[in-house]
């Protein structure tokens, strides 16, 4: 009976591996079963890239790959939010996060360029080049960009909560506590009103934070997805800020405002449509 089973074993075996063999997922990358679909995929880091059209121009997919490499896990905590020395940031509260990932940098005008197109209202004297943050975009644009990126690759991009934001900045677990996001220096980590000449720098120049993330402290503020609202002071667990409201939040401080604006628990807020010089995107994921 052993030998049997033995040789069932073997034949299973064999016909699994010439079945690996023949399957062309074996030999030219990776392959995602996605609603009855066979969609070509690769891995970038952690993240799986699943081509929805395999005609996409290169410059689609590279600056996708572009996007979904320079993803850095934030391992989730309980932390404390907000500032009582500021009115629009109190009360401080504990808030209890789930890991991410989120961007080192914000998405370049290349990036954008390639996903959307050319920014027209783009401008040399505050700042264009394939390696400057893609700014001008509104609240709406940045949810359209995280659409198309979203159905290009089937991935799951988005913007990240105020709660998200924040932790990130402070440097997440490994938050030395301080003002700035990667420093109590804002020279170190941050172009602001007091060292620049009225223009934003390429990403990534400045000293990054605890968590490898670059300028998440001035050069522009970043959208996130909550409307904008006072605290509650209730302890949660992933929030998502108020049901409704007028403005949504934006963080980080930008090249046209002083440190004050770039500290980690510096909140402000813009309509949806707004489209300011000084404001771009930092994407998100969850952790599947």
């Amino acid at each position: 009976m052993k030998r049997i089973v033995v040789v069932i074993q073997i034949v299973i075996v064999s016909a699994m591996l010439l079945s690996c063999e023949k399957d062309p997922s074996f030999e030219n990358g990776y392959y995602l079963f996605e609603n009855g679909v066979m969609n070509e995929a690769e891995r970038v880091g952690l993240i799986f890239l699943s081509w929805k059209d395999v005609s996409l121009p290169d410059s689609v997919k590279n600056a996708i790959r572009e996007i979904a490499s320079a993803m850095v896990l934030v391992e989730g905590d309980t932390y404390t939010m907000g500032d009582y020395d500021y009115e629009s940031e109190s009360p401080a509260h504990e808030v209890s996060l789930s890991d991410y990932w989120i961007s080192a940098i914000t998405v370049t005008q290349k990036q954008w360029c390639a996903i959307m197109g050319e920014n027209q209202m783009w401008h040399s004297a505050y700042g264009k080049g394939d390696d400057y943050p893609a700014n001008y975009v509104s609240y709406d644009q940045a949810l359209l960009f995280v659409q198309r990126l979203n159905s290009y690759a089937g991935t799951h991009f988005r913007l990240p909560t105020e709660a998200e934001w924040e932790f990130a900045a402070l440097g997440g677990k490994r938050s030395q506590g301080y003002i700035y996001s990667g420093s109590s220096n804002i020279d170190e980590v941050a172009w602001y009103n007091g060292n620049t000449s009225g223009s934003m720098l390429p990403v990534g120049w400045k000293v990054p934070n605890e968590l490898g993330l670059y300028d998440m402290s001035g050069n522009v503020c970043e959208w996130c997805s909550d409307w904008y609202g006072t605290y509650s002071g209730e302890t949660v667990t992933n929030p998502a800020g108020p049901t409704n409201g007028t403005k949504r939040v934006v963080r980080g401080g930008n090249f046209t405002l002083n440190a004050n604006y770039a500290r980690c628990k510096a909140r402000n807020a813009l309509t949806p449509n707004n489209q300011s010089l000084a404001v771009g995107v930092r994407l998100v994921m969850d952790v599947q």
